[in-house]
């Protein structure tokens, strides 16, 4: 019989172990700052804690599947927020550039978007128009006014 509560007090304290480190793990990740959105603030959270708990126990915690967990691990970070941004940011250049039928330079670029209420400093627009390749036209008048 003596045995029988010996399991069962083994038992009970594994279970008061796993639910100790489940509450641990909880409140780790309140405090946890991470920027960017939730999803990948929790794979960071697991990634960041992995030394001191079971990925399986973090994710189950944390309500993520750990394949997914290891799927974003493998794949690594992605782009940036800031990256993206700026692809945004360059799509919108594009079209400006577009809608001037390719007349437009970075100041008339930059003006127009912040005509749009698109906040942008007129260097990362220059930057942008030259590395997507395009560049405003001169006018004749202007161009036979430099030549001479």
């Amino acid at each position: 019989m003596s045995s029988g509560v010996d399991e069962k007090v083994r038992e009970l304290a594994r279970r008061v172990g796993r639910l100790e480190a489940e509450a641990e793990i909880a409140r780790r990740l309140a405090g946890f700052r991470s920027p960017g959105p939730e999803r990948l603030r929790i794979y960071r959270f697991v990634e960041s804690e992995s030394a001191d708990f079971a990925v399986r126990t973090l994710c189950k915690v944390v309500a993520v599947s750990s394949s997914a967990c290891y799927a974003w691990r493998s794949r690594g970070e992605g782009p940036s927020e800031k990256l993206i941004d700026e692809a945004h940011l360059a799509n919108r250049i594009f079209d400006v550039w577009c809608r001037s039928r390719g007349r437009y330079g970075a100041p008339r670029v930059s003006a127009a978007l912040l005509k749009a209420g698109v906040k942008v400093n007129e260097k990362k627009v220059a930057r942008l128009v030259a590395e997507l390749g395009k560049c405003g036209q001169v006018r004749a008048a202007k161009a036979a006014h430099h030549l001479g």
